[in-house]
């Protein structure tokens, strides 16, 4: 090894940064062991496999993923939403139809994003 590597692996912890490593540690096995059976048991083998180590691992990295793409979600049926609400009102008023079937199906189009969104939580 160079020199700057014996460097960084001889880098010591402070035991609460170790504390904290290990608590993570033992937390992503325990989610790891748990997925895995649950795909097993999913797939009804009499024991995990590796394959289902695998795929509980990949299930485990997606989830950031999805988070971000469910608050993406959220956020632009939240803006349907809101649209919906003043348009909707505005437009009851002046009576045109066509922009207050606009605004209708903003509102629903919002509602299903924000449902689907936090359904999948």
């Amino acid at each position: 090894m160079s020199q700057k590597q014996d460097e960084v692996v001889g880098k010591s912890l402070h035991a609460a940064a170790e504390k904290l490593f290990r608590e993570l540690v033992e937390t992503y096995a325990a989610d790891l062991l748990l997925q895995s059976k649950l795909l097993a048991f999913r797939r009804g083998h009499d024991e995990v496999q590796s394959t289902d180590v695998n795929e509980a691992q990949e299930v485990i990295q997606q989830r950031g993923q999805r988070s971000r793409s469910r608050e993406f979600q959220i956020i632009i049926g939240s803006t349907f939403i809101g649209a919906f609400i003043p348009g909707f009102i505005n437009e009851l008023s002046t009576a045109n139809t066509l922009l207050l079937v606009l605004y209708v199906l903003m509102g629903f189009v919002g509602i299903f994003m924000v449902v689907w969104a936090l359904r999948q939580i």
